[in-house]
């Protein structure tokens, strides 16, 4: 049976540009021979994590930088004394950050984009971010520049199909290491309603979000 969880939306913005203090050109450089990539946890570990929180760019040492988006999801160490992941990062973190969170880009918001939308990844502003141009866009110009930024690889076609997929089945926490597929799977009414759910116990409440 398909697990029945939800998050509470959290109303972060998702970054136009990288902003200051984020590590260029460090940022893609993973073993991309043994990606095996299909469910939400696996993306994170093996896109997100190397890609997008390494770089320090969305790591929590550079959450105001980035506009208030973290995608860390496990505490990590960093090069100085400020961790690049609080120890309080959880995959539940990375996951709240993204599904069903409003972007705040101007354009963006505008047009009522959610970083994530479950079934829908061509309207996902994450997917918008990852598929920019990655030539001649601006930080401060309409959705802001391509994802990953500041000169650093852009994902592969595995990499953006992977995730695409996920959004596509919907956006779902908790999936076989196996899934497979692109079939929207919609969620139940009580998650329609909006109960919250704590992804780690089951028991109805809210997340905290990392400070």
């Amino acid at each position: 049976m398909r697990p029945l969880l939800f998050m509470t939306t959290l109303a972060l913005g998702i970054s136009t540009g990288l902003g200051t203090g984020c590590g260029g050109g460090t940022s893609g450089k993973h073993d991309m021979t043994s990606l095996d990539v299909h469910n939400f946890r696996q993306i994170s570990e093996q896109i997100l994590q190397p890609t997008c929180v390494s770089s320090t760019c969305h790591a929590d040492s550079n959450y105001t930088a980035a506009n208030k988006l973290s995608l860390c999801s496990s505490p990590q160490a960093g090069a100085t004394a400020t961790p690049l992941c609080a120890a309080t990062s959880t995959l539940a973190h990375a996951y709240a950050a993204l599904v069903d969170a409003p972007a705040v880009n101007k354009v963006a918001v505008a047009d009522g984009y959610l970083r994530v939308k479950p079934c829908d990844p061509d309207s996902s502003f994450l997917m918008i971010k990852l598929n920019l141009p990655e030539k001649g866009t601006s930080a401060k110009v309409g959705f802001g520049e391509h994802m990953p930024g500041s000169g650093n690889p852009s994902l592969s076609t595995a990499e953006k199909s992977a995730i695409s997929d996920w959004i596509a089945r919907g956006a779902y926490f908790d999936e076989p290491d196996d899934v497979s597929g692109s079939v929207c799977v919609p969620r139940s009414a009580d998650m329609a309603a909006g109960a919250p759910v704590d992804l780690a116990t089951g028991a109805a409440g809210d997340l905290a979000m990392v400070d």
